[in-house]
């Protein structure tokens, strides 16, 4: 009940900072953004406890980005930003077996399956092989974040893993959306363990990269 306490009135602090900016930021993004709406309400897209804090994720409306508010549990909000929208999955494609036969080789379940083709979304082309996507973390989070998670989950069907990165084509797939408020784009970080469990899992990586919404005013 306390930990529920804590996230409602985390929530209320960041609507509350919306509605009636004091931060330069939150003003600034506002001139050029709108926050999405529900039932005349501030659309809440995650809302994330950390040891002392909650990050409320607010949902842009029209983009694949985030605004984030950090409220500390003593009521101060300590920081207001714009996340990434990122989405990470392993990725398995072949040109000879079908999605079904991929997904036999491992435990994980598959989120999505592709057959040659298929409609590609958004484009009028056709999918030239099958596939199968496994991303067990929809929910918006830096990306060092969602890779360390991701591959902490794959790892616990190492031996499934393995026997799609031999077989077929096999990857890590991140979809990344930036803001291009200032038309400057942040860097990520991979570290040793990020790059050791890749390697254990003989998994390479490959990044689509975009940048859209207004420029700041």
């Amino acid at each position: 009940m306390e930990k529920e306490n804590k996230l409602n009135e985390a929530v209320r602090i960041a609507k509350s900072e919306i509605k009636d900016p004091e931060w330069g930021v939150t003003q600034q993004f506002l001139e050029v953004h709108q926050i999405e709406e529900h039932n005349g309400d501030l659309k809440v897209a995650h809302v994330d406890r950390q040891d002392l804090a909650t990050i409320v994720y607010f949902k842009v409306k029209g983009q694949s980005f985030y605004f984030t508010i950090e409220v500390e549990d003593n009521g101060e909000i300590s920081s207001v930003d714009i996340e990434n929208g990122v989405s990470l999955y392993l990725f398995a494609t072949s040109e000879s077996l079908s999605a079904e036969e991929m997904e036999s080789m491992t435990k994980l379940p598959v989120t999505e399956r592709i057959a040659k083709g298929d409609q590609r979304p958004g484009i009028k082309a056709l999918y030239r092989f099958n596939a199968i996507v496994i991303e067990p973390n929809r929910e918006p989070a830096p990306f060092e974040i969602k890779l360390k998670k991701l591959l902490a989950y794959l790892c616990q069907d190492r031996e499934g893993i393995l026997r799609l990165t031999h077989q077929v084509d096999c990857f890590i797939r991140a979809h990344i959306v930036f803001h291009n408020g200032n038309t400057i784009l942040q860097g990520f970080h991979l570290d040793k363990e990020i790059i050791r469990q890749m390697s254990d899992l003989n998994l390479d990586i490959d990044f689509a990269l975009f940048a859209e919404g207004e420029l700041f005013l």
